[in-house]
């Protein structure tokens, strides 16, 4: 994953706390994250990328519907 945002940019753990971040309210805390050194933090994003539909699944919709 990697995010653009007025210059700057973002890849793997860092693109998804940034975004995360961004949702604002409750969500801010998702910052926080970056006390946990990048490499770990790099290598638990993988993992999870790599085993996300085997563990959540697949749907032909997505899982976040408007009004």
């Amino acid at each position: 994953m990697h995010v653009l945002d007025q210059g700057r940019q973002f890849t793997e753990s860092d693109a998804a706390i940034y975004v995360i971040g961004t949702l604002g309210g409750f969500w801010r805390m998702s910052h926080a994250a970056r006390i946990v050194p990048k490499r770990w933090r790099d290598s638990l994003y993988r993992l999870l990328t790599r085993n996300r539909y085997r563990w959540f699944g697949r749907r032909s919709t997505c899982y976040v519907q408007g009004p």
